[in-house]
């Protein structure tokens, strides 16, 4: 049976659900199997660490893609409030802008919104949608000369729906 709350293993020190022996499924598997505690990390006859950052044989530090240096901030530290409006935080911002500069001095945590305005995004975002749908001035409507829009086959939407009900143009003596 597995206990509640996961805890240090005491073979091999991975934080897991335990056994009443203290030890994780693997390294129990492993004593029921074998008779014997699991070594974990032996090197030369003796039980080492596991090897993590600089001392790992695959450890690739500034060389490593960008997004395993953002995965390592995920990892380091995790996300609280924003540190912009208080709100719940969803990204964490580099202040240099190098992924790999991953010093608490240079992470900020951040909500979407506010990291969009510290990287100068949202105020792209605004300008480029003001500039893809630019506000048209009201065109006068051919039946009537009311300023309408939008207009619809050059009629207002009172002289729309009377042409599209009678099949004839709306009467000047109606326009009121």
């Amino acid at each position: 049976m597995l206990t509640a709350t996961p805890a240090p293993c005491v073979t091999c020190t991975r934080v897991m659900r335990l056994t009443p022996s203290g030890e994780c499924s693997a390294c129990a598997r492993y004593r029921w199997k074998y008779g014997v505690s699991r070594p974990y990390g032996v090197n030369d006859g003796r039980i080492v660490a596991p090897q993590r950052g600089l001392e790992h044989p695959m450890w690739k530090g500034d060389a490593a893609p960008s997004t395993t240096k953002r995965r390592r901030a995920q990892r380091r530290y995790p996300l609280g409030d924003c540190q912009g409006c208080g709100k719940p935080a969803t990204d964490r911002h580099h202040r240099d802008g190098d992924t790999g500069h991953n010093h608490q001095s240079n992470i900020s945590l951040l909500c979407r919104r506010c990291h969009m305005i510290v990287d100068g995004r949202l105020a792209k975002l605004v300008a480029n949608a003001k500039a893809a749908n630019p506000k048209q001035p009201a065109k006068p409507c051919s039946n009537c000369a009311v300023p309408s829009k939008p207009l619809r086959k050059g009629r207002c939407h009172a002289c729309n729906e009377y042409w599209r009900r009678h099949q004839v143009e709306r009467a000047p003596s109606l326009w009121g």
